[in-house]
């Protein structure tokens, strides 16, 4: 399956909102190429961001089959954060009827 090769600086001026997720979505689906996640991250990235993300913007192209993997840390990474961060505010709270 050919890649739709979408650019990584134009999908972050329409989205920036994507997550680590969606990014390695779009690349399993070939919707986005390693070059283009690469691009996309370097327009996002912020001194916040995890050192993989760095390891992306870094990796030269030689070495984009790596991306994937690191895409695919970076997910999981996000995941488990998000469901720790869930898991910590479900709480549950009694409702009073007047």
């Amino acid at each position: 399956m050919h890649s739709l090769s979408l650019d990584g600086h134009y999908i972050y001026k329409l989205a920036p909102w994507l997550s680590w997720s969606d990014l390695l979505y779009g690349l399993e689906q070939n919707y986005i190429d390693e070059k283009e996640i690469s691009d996309y991250i370097c327009c996002s990235l912020t001194i916040t961001h995890p050192k993989e993300a760095y390891e992306i913007a870094v990796t030269p192209i030689e070495n984009q089959h790596l991306i994937h993997q690191l895409l695919s840390t970076l997910a999981s990474q996000s995941k488990e954060k998000n469901d720790k961060h869930n898991r910590t505010l479900a709480i549950p709270v009694p409702f009073f009827f007047i």
